[in-house]
């Protein structure tokens, strides 16, 4: 990858063919933005099957040196994940 990074919602679309929910792009946007981005949503919204595969991949896409921390909230004890 050289240059600028692509846009999450072109990346999303064209190299993952998924099309978000406006809810989710506001997330990705602001995810993109390099807010700090938490997610509340109802369960079967598509946090899990679609946010989180667009900014993950998205994430390393990008910046193929990083490692992404993913936090799962809804489990207790809470988990971690480092991608």
């Amino acid at each position: 990858m050289s240059g600028q990074p692509i846009s999450i919602l072109l990346f999303a679309d064209s190299v993952l063919g998924i099309h978000p929910y406006d809810w989710s792009v506001q997330i990705l946007l602001n995810y993109e933005a390099g807010f700090q981005t938490a997610a509340a949503c109802a369960n079967i919204t598509g946090k899990t099957s679609t946010v989180f595969p667009i900014a993950a991949l998205w994430t390393l896409y990008n910046f193929p040196a990083c490692s992404p921390y993913v936090y799962f909230g809804q489990r207790a004890p809470r988990e971690a994940a480092v991608l």
